[in-house]
């Protein structure tokens, strides 16, 4: 067995060396995603061993001593997704294929833009703090799912949990895998919820939200039956579809997300709300997430929405598929005039794959035939 003594975890310059030959940019071949956010300052990135840390980690082998293991050459960069889902899948990402998209990784980057002294200081010092807490920059844990927000916020997480406020993370992608798409039964938009805070996430569900379009009138020509609905002065209308889980639930309610935990949720393509999403103003377009004492925290909103919609959209309308498990839509009503309530729920649920058109009334048809 090999000697166990050496560094505990990556040293500075090390670091820093990685950090320079990575151009800001995660490691994962075709991502985007920045290391370091050079406008807001989040570090985004976060230092994955190949060979892992220790002995529940993936891809761990017990012969490689401290020094070897916290070496240059058993680090590569990714951003938190990446570095999830190359641990979680240690079958597809063995060490020949992460050393392979290392060696790839750095030389593609060898000319590119070298981040300023700050940018570089600052990501260097994050990672050595967070190897000094949890003994290694990231460590990995059970998950209830596996992939980048717009903002990260850093914590130091030695601090009590108790008086902070959950900070929870929205990506959305294209969920067009084939093996997605034969349990749906159709292609769509997956979001990717984070905890993002030291204080535990409990999220109940999450929907997207389209503002400032007559759902109900609508709905009543498409069904060719009124809702009995009577709108309320100065009222506006949105457009709620609850997102389908694609990760298991871990608790009655839904989901209890420690930090860096991920549930993942489904938007189904062939949707109706597809049509509305892409009339919509694209300001009118939010995710939210709701938590289990029904307050809701607003996760991502307006242009990424509309715009990974719109794409998904040009690629599968003339094949959109059909969507295999139920969906559920609702209709809220926000008034602004008193004493109409704020928010409220309207007239129950409409559910898009098993509610059938409802026949034209007697008069209905006599007015059709004037």
């Amino acid at each position: 067995m090999a000697n166990k003594d050496g560094p505990k975890q990556p040293s500075r310059p090390t670091v820093k060396r990685l950090f320079a030959v990575s151009g800001n940019h995660c490691a994962f071949p075709k991502c985007d995603s920045s290391l370091i956010d050079i406008d807001s300052g989040s570090v985004i990135g976060e230092i994955c061993h190949i060979k892992g840390e220790n002995p529940k980690a993936s891809r761990y082998d017990e012969n490689q001593t401290n020094k070897e293991r916290h070496a240059f050459e058993n680090l590569i960069l990714l951003c938190n997704i990446h570095h999830k889902i190359v641990d979680d899948d240690e079958r597809s990402y063995s060490v020949d294929r992460l050393i392979q998209i290392k060696k790839e990784h750095e030389s593609d980057r060898k000319n590119s833009t070298h981040s300023d002294k700050a940018t570089t200081d600052k990501f260097v010092n994050i990672a050595i703090e967070k190897c000094t807490i949890y003994g290694g920059f990231v460590t990995s844990s059970k998950q209830n799912g596996g992939q980048t927000a717009h903002t990260i916020n850093n914590y130091n997480y030695r601090e009590s949990n108790g008086d902070k406020p959950v900070q929870i993370e929205c990506k959305i992608g294209n969920a067009t895998s084939l093996e997605l798409i034969a349990k749906m039964g159709c292609p769509g938009l997956e979001t990717r919820v984070i905890c993002r805070s030291a204080r535990q996430a409990k999220i109940h569900s999450v929907h997207l939200l389209i503002d400032g379009v007559d759902v109900v009138e609508g709905f009543e020509q498409g069904f060719g039956a009124s809702f009995g609905y009577v709108p309320l002065p100065g009222s506006t209308q949105i457009f709620d579809v609850h997102l389908i889980p694609i990760s298991k639930p871990n608790s009655p309610n839904g989901f209890v997300l420690d930090r860096d935990d991920i549930a993942l949720f489904f938007y189904p393509l062939p949707l109706p709300a597809t049509t509305l999403a892409l009339q919509a103003k694209t300001e009118n377009l939010t995710i939210v997430a709701r938590l289990f004492d029904d307050t809701e925290i607003e996760i991502l909103k307006g242009e990424p929405i509309k715009e990974k919609i719109e794409t998904l959209f040009g690629i599968y309308r003339n094949r959109p598929g059909s969507l295999r498990c139920t969906i559920t839509c609702s209709i809220r009503v926000k008034s602004i005039n008193p004493p109409g309530p704020e928010m409220a729920d309207l007239v129950g649920k409409v559910n898009s794959n098993y509610v059938p058109i409802a026949k034209r009334t007697q008069a209905s048809n006599k007015e059709g035939s004037k």
